[in-house]
């Protein structure tokens, strides 16, 4: 008997085709019926490989250009996003600094003659230290003026004039900050450091008697908003009592009317000395 490999018929020995499905059984015959039954015992093998090699494909794809692209994306979004939030930051900052600054130019204490003088005898105390560290001399005969007309005494600062002497004209209402005393550090000819009760002489004798033109010297102003003004000058420059002050006009209505400024006052890096202004206003 022999089996048909098509349909598993058994057929005589002597049968060249199957009865039930007329497959041949010849040699031939079996053997490319066989082959066809291999080749699909290995097309589930083929078909799984070529999946596996399909996902690997795709793998190394999205691993790549593509993600490396992505990645790049998520960076620059992320850097982005930090550099916003360091530039709010920032703005932010400057902000509430300029909202200090505006805050410290609006607050201003209205005190008479003797408590500014009260004022500027604590900050003189105060100062004493620190020229001493500094190997500086300092004084409270920051500013003077021989004769002159009748007009109000100033200074120009970056927060608008500062009124140093009432004069009436324009007077106290004519300006927005009014000064509460003053010093001014320099290095003393005869090697005095901290207080030095030499520098005042005659107005005409101006510094003369005790200051060395040829170093720093520092005015400070102080104002009734609590800032520290400073003007710079010395190092071969020569000055006197009302160097960097002007005068209005006799009647009141013209800045610099009589007497130009000299200079500009800056607001004083001196955060020290505006701290200690401050403490000492705060007592009025």
């Amino acid at each position: 008997m022999v089996k048909c490999p098509n349909c598993g018929k058994e057929n005589d020995a002597s049968a060249k085709f199957c009865e039930n499905c007329g497959h041949e059984l010849t040699a031939a015959g079996l053997s490319r019926s066989q082959l066809k039954q291999s080749k699909r015992r290995y097309w589930p093998w083929i078909t799984a490989g070529i999946i596996v090699v399909l996902a690997i494909g795709i793998f190394i794809f999205m691993r790549t250009p593509n993600g490396n692209s992505n990645a790049g994306v998520a960076d620059s979004s992320s850097s982005s996003s930090t550099s916003s939030q360091s530039l709010n930051s920032a703005n932010k900052e400057s902000e509430s600094e300029r909202s200090t600054a505006s805050s410290d130019s609006k607050k201003s204490v209205d005190l008479t003659e003797t408590q500014q003088g009260e004022v500027e005898s604590q900050m003189l105390n105060w100062a004493d230290d620190r020229a001493k560290v500094g190997n500086m001399a300092v004084s409270d005969f920051y500013f003077d003026h021989g004769a002159a007309g009748s007009g109000d005494w100033y200074a120009n600062t970056p927060d608008g004039e500062v009124q140093v002497q009432d004069e009436q004209n324009p007077g106290k209402n004519g300006f927005k900050i009014h000064a509460v005393g003053g010093l001014v550090f320099y290095t003393a000819k005869d090697g005095t450091t901290g207080i030095d009760d030499n520098l005042r002489g005659a107005t005409v004798d101006g510094y003369s008697l005790n200051m060395n033109f040829n170093k720093p010297v520092s005015k400070y102003l102080f104002g009734d908003n609590g800032v520290v003004y400073e003007l710079k000058s010395g190092n071969g420059t020569e000055l006197s009592q009302n160097t960097g002050f002007g005068e209005y006009s006799d009647d009141g209505t013209e800045s610099g009317g009589n007497i130009d400024p000299d200079g500009t006052f800056i607001i004083s890096n001196d955060q020290a000395a505006k701290t200690e202004l401050q403490k000492v206003l705060a007592q009025y």
